[in-house]
């Protein structure tokens, strides 16, 4: 509607095609259709990647129930492809999935992991995460993480990121 407003969208078109509105909330406001989704995906993935994952640990869960999801569904999807393709036995473990390392506290802190990370490694996920959120646009990703373009094409160079390759 704002794009409409803006004089961004035709207002022909919209009437168009707003022949039906489905309203669809944010995967944050379900997070009891996490487990039936994880399950989908895993299913998916074992039979793509000839795996014999047979679902998520509590640990897991627990912490794909907690995050925000703010890329909704199609996030879940690539947490799960990412930690299918991680996991080398038959659960999927919080160290799997992306957000581990993101994890927030209640007062907005992060909480480093028991294990330690790598800052480097941190660093490279968060730099791909903003690319694939802004379809690799640098000026938006850098905005995202707090840069300016030039910061984020020095990372993008530094970690030898190619538009195809972010998704590793």
């Amino acid at each position: 509607m704002r794009a409409l407003a803006d004089g961004k969208f035709r207002e022909d078109l919209f009437y168009r095609l707003n022949v039906m509105q489905v309203l669809l909330p944010p995967l944050r406001e379900h997070p009891g259709d996490i487990p039936l989704l994880l399950s989908f995906y895993i299913d998916q993935f074992n039979r793509e990647f000839r795996k014999q994952v047979q679902g998520a640990s509590p640990e897991a869960l627990e912490l794909l129930r907690g995050y925000r999801w703010p890329g909704n569904i199609r996030e879940l999807r690539n947490a799960v492809e990412r930690a299918m393709l991680l996991a080398d036995g038959n659960l999927l473990e919080p160290e799997h999935f992306p957000m581990t390392v993101a994890r927030r506290s209640g007062d907005g802190r992060y909480d480093l992991p028991e294990e330690g990370v790598s800052l480097e490694q941190v660093e490279r996920e968060l730099v791909v995460q903003a690319l694939q959120r802004t379809g690799w646009n640098h000026t938006k990703a850098a905005a995202l993480l707090g840069l300016n373009r030039d910061q984020i094409r020095y990372r993008v160079e530094k970690f030898g990121l190619e538009k195809s390759a972010g998704r590793e």
